[in-house]
């Protein structure tokens, strides 16, 4: 049930404006981004370390915006268990 508005999504983007930029950007959130922190454009690194790049990782848009999605679902957390009392 949960998967379906994602999958609508996908489909009309498909449909209206012949792109996938939708499931390319969900697939990278589902990967979890590791390819930010240890590739560099047009390089295919042997060793995982010998192209660590922690500044590219740390300066990505989506690490920022993944980190303020969670400190509010977080506070919102809190405050809806501040109000509810003892379980």
């Amino acid at each position: 049930m949960g998967a379906l508005p994602l999958l609508a999504i996908g489909v009309i983007e498909k449909l209206a404006f012949n792109t996938s930029h939708f499931a390319a950007m969900l697939e990278n959130r589902l990967s979890g981004g590791g390819e930010e922190a240890f590739t560099m454009p047009g390089s295919f690194p042997m060793d995982p370390m010998t192209h660590l790049t922690p500044e590219r990782f740390l300066s990505s848009p989506g690490l920022w915006i993944g980190l303020a999605i969670a400190a509010a679902l977080l506070a919102a957390a809190v405050r809806l268990r501040r109000q509810q009392g003892p379980i």
